[in-house]
């Protein structure tokens, strides 16, 4: 993952990378409710959190992610 000081895969704007894998932000805490389980714990893979956290934030993916 090449994400270094960027905020995204391609580095300050988000990319067809992003795109690609961003299912995978909102999939991993839906799968993680239903089992009951934390899927993704915050210390073990630190920069993937971020990553998704800064995907969620992105303007136009809030507006057009139901809920």
């Amino acid at each position: 993952m090449a994400l270094g000081r960027s905020s995204f895969f391609g580095g300050n704007n988000i990319g067809m990378t992003d795109l690609a894998f961003g299912w995978l932000a909102f999939w991993l805490d839906v799968v993680g409710e239903a089992a009951g389980v934390k899927l993704l714990q915050p210390n073990s893979f630190p920069r993937l959190q971020v990553w998704i956290e800064n995907f969620k934030n992105v303007a136009v993916i809030k507006e057009n992610h139901p809920d």
